[in-house]
């Protein structure tokens, strides 16, 4: 049985397994030497090197300890335990799917605290899976009414993309952003390390496209002259008459135990000064 496996070794080396080539990968991504790794999961080092060779089959219980150590993501740790043949710890269910309602009722709720502010629940993929009537007002004001997301529905695909929205010239809001190269730089960042820290293909297949976009490479390796300038970035949004000021926080949910849960973040656009709380106030209003 899957979950009865024991942990052995090999009389004959062999070629890395799939399973020894991610925890060197994430080992090596995390700047752990084998024995920085097997101090502080508990194992010895010589049994950790077999591991990572292919000459020794770990123990699920093992795996879960490196995979805590090395701070996995929870989609990360599915991957390592599959590649050693043993069944994921994390699930994937859809928000609309029955059995979800308590994690949409508490999206909805969040997105609804952050009235009149926009508030935006997006994926691992920085996609727009629900919003709130703020967000998709100024989404509707940027983008036009039929491309802008209903409130408080879950979106279908295609879903706008909030890193689409920030760096395409062409179809996002990027015309729309006063102080763009600034605000992009710093998404940018986060992007990056957000989607490097998955360490899989397919986050850097999403910044392989967004880093295709004119002028984002040049963005990416050019110095950035915004730090010390303030306590925060603000995003400064340009308007027909009108110009925005705000700054945005990032909220997840605790103890997650599904890979939705886990994912999902809620970015909240607040107002950086009084006159754009006011502004914001008498538009919804």
């Amino acid at each position: 049985m899957v979950g009865m496996r024991q942990e052995h070794t090999a009389t004959k080396p062999g070629k890395v397994s799939a399973v020894g080539w991610m925890l060197r990968d994430w080992r090596a991504a995390r700047g752990l030497s084998q024995l920085d790794l097997a101090q502080e999961a508990g194992v010895s080092t010589r049994h950790l090197s077999f591991v990572e060779t292919g000459r020794a089959e770990p123990s699920r219980e093992l795996l879960l300890k490196l995979s805590t150590v090395l701070g996995m993501p929870p989609r990360e740790r599915n991957a390592l335990l599959s590649s050693a043949g043993y069944q994921p710890i994390y699930k994937e269910t859809p928000l609309g799917s029955p059995g979800m309602d308590e994690l949409h009722h508490a999206v909805t709720l969040l997105l609804k605290q952050a009235e009149p502010f926009g508030s935006v629940a997006l994926d691992r993929d920085f996609d727009v899976v629900m919003c709130n009537r703020g967000f998709a007002t100024f989404a509707a004001m940027l983008l036009g009414p039929e491309r802008a997301p209903k409130p408080f529905e879950l979106t279908s695909s295609p879903r706008l993309n909030l890193l689409d929205l920030t760096f395409d010239p062409v179809a996002g809001a990027r015309k729309s952003i006063r102080n763009w190269e600034q605000v992009a730089r710093a998404v940018l960042w986060r992007a990056r390390a957000e989607l490097a820290a998955t360490r899989d293909r397919h986050g850097r297949e999403i910044l392989e496209r967004i880093m295709r976009l004119p002028g984002v490479a040049e963005l990416a390796s050019s110095p950035d002259e915004s730090s010390g300038q303030g306590l925060i970035l603000p995003l400064e949004l340009e308007l027909p008459g009108v110009t925005l000021r705000m700054f945005t926080t990032i909220t997840t949910l605790g103890t997650p135990q599904d890979l939705t849960a886990c994912e999902l973040r809620i970015e909240t656009y607040h107002p950086a000064d009084a006159a754009t709380e006011q502004l914001v106030r008498a538009m919804a209003g």
